[in-house]
């Protein structure tokens, strides 16, 4: 057994300042700029700020997320919306590049008092220590986004790559493969995650053959994957976010090896059925949250009233990225109403004891339905929640409906 390098530098990132405009949505009332964590008053609206990947290689997750946080401010508008407070929403565009991230972070919160960000799912980790003292809910999975201690004001939503990689592993055992290869794009959560099936893979009973890495702008990637057929792999376990997917798919077309490509819910946030070739599509699996599957032709009924509210803003991708993107909303309007008062730190707290909290609001969330996310004073991510029944599904390439692919449940 032998590990590769990372043989990349990460190269869309910009160095020095970016000027980012940042885009007011109407969602809901109209008035100021937002209102302060001690702001009582109810004319003043309760204000989200979103700096996404709305363009660049990552630019279906950003436009999922924001679509699906402006959808869901709409259904807590007409609902009264948060503690009374009708919602706004406003985005930046960070481009998929982590410096013009920070900036749009740095000019969106000194220029407005945000009672909610929400961080980039890719490079969230990033974008946090300029948000410290502003209530944050991310799609992030890596371990520092959902970290307490270090951040107790920020949450995630999306399960830490810890968690996303034991049923990884329990699809590659089930199936036999015991020789595996990870193949992850060149980025601080691509490294996490590899370092999680590096961790947890042998002491599940797999052998890990290789490690491969490769820059995410890439338009080739053959020759990394090359190299993890020539280590003996019988299963790849991939971290290809995004676009990537395609990448990496097209390679195993153009080398014709017929290995299966197994990943984690983050490989299906773009159009996965236009970008794998049609010969390939049945080797790519997602171990989904079920939220991004559907039973048959028709959206389950858990899912389809976020569906119907985000058609108005375009295509929907992923409705796995929309789901957890509206539960951060949600469940940022569950701490704040439980506060009392637009109080982040209170909400904060309110967040940290919802585990033991018997009258969770399960009927006004989709990914997190039938499971807690379980927080905790020091853990801001579900890594403590029940995952192993009724969360994942297996789902393939198929036709696509309202950003989702006909799947089935895995438990392990």
């Amino acid at each position: 057994m032998h590990w590769r390098s990372r043989r990349f530098a990460r190269s869309g990132v910009l160095v020095g300042a970016v000027a980012v405009a940042v885009v007011l949505s109407a969602c809901g009332s109209s008035g100021g700029s937002g209102s302060g964590s001690g702001d009582s008053s109810k004319s003043t609206p309760f204000l989200i700020g979103a700096v996404q990947p709305l363009t660049g290689a990552f630019g279906p997750v950003g436009l999922d997320i924001l679509h699906a946080t402006e959808a869901e401010a709409n259904i807590l508008n007409a609902k009264g919306g948060i503690d009374g407070h009708k919602i706004k929403v406003i985005s930046a565009d960070d481009g998929s590049n982590v410096q013009r991230g920070i900036s749009a972070t740095q000019q969106m919160i000194s220029q407005n008092k945000l009672n909610l960000f929400i961080p980039d799912a890719v490079n969230a980790q990033s974008q946090l220590p300029f948000a410290k003292d502003v209530l944050s809910f991310s799609n992030c999975s890596q371990a520092v986004c959902g970290d307490g201690s270090q951040y107790p004001l920020a949450f995630t939503t999306n399960p830490p790559a810890s968690v996303q990689v034991p049923p990884l592993i329990a699809y590659a055992k089930k199936n036999g493969w015991t020789k595996v290869g990870v193949l992850a794009q060149d980025t601080s959560d691509g490294q996490f995650f590899a370092s999680q099936v590096q961790k947890l893979a042998g002491p599940a009973g797999l052998k890990l053959v290789g490690t491969e890495y490769f820059d995410p702008t890439a338009t080739n990637i053959t020759s990394e994957i090359q190299k993890l057929r020539a280590d003996g792999t019988q299963a790849i376990i991939g971290w290809t976010v995004g676009t990537t997917v395609g990448v990496a798919a097209t390679g195993l077309q153009d080398l014709g090896w017929k290995v299966p490509l197994i990943g984690p819910p983050a490989i299906f946030t773009a159009p996965v059925q236009t970008l794998v070739p049609a010969s390939v599509q049945k080797q790519v699996t997602c171990i989904c949250y079920l939220v991004g599957t559907r039973p048959g032709a028709t959206l389950s009924p858990i899912t389809a009233p976020l569906a119907a509210a985000m058609k108005q803003y375009g295509t929907i991708y992923s409705l796995l990225v929309a789901g957890l993107a509206a539960d951060g909303v949600a469940l940022a309007a569950y701490g704040y109403t439980k506060a009392g008062s637009l109080n982040a730190q209170a909400a904060a707290k309110a967040l940290d004891s919802i585990g033991a909290d018997a009258n969770y609001p399960a009927s006004e969330l989709y990914v997190f339905r039938n499971t807690n996310p379980d927080y905790s004073a020091t853990v801001h991510s579900p890594a403590n929640a029940k995952l192993n029944t009724g969360f994942f599904g297996v789902s393939h390439p198929s036709a696509v409906l309202d950003g989702t692919y006909i799947g089935t449940p895995f438990n392990y």
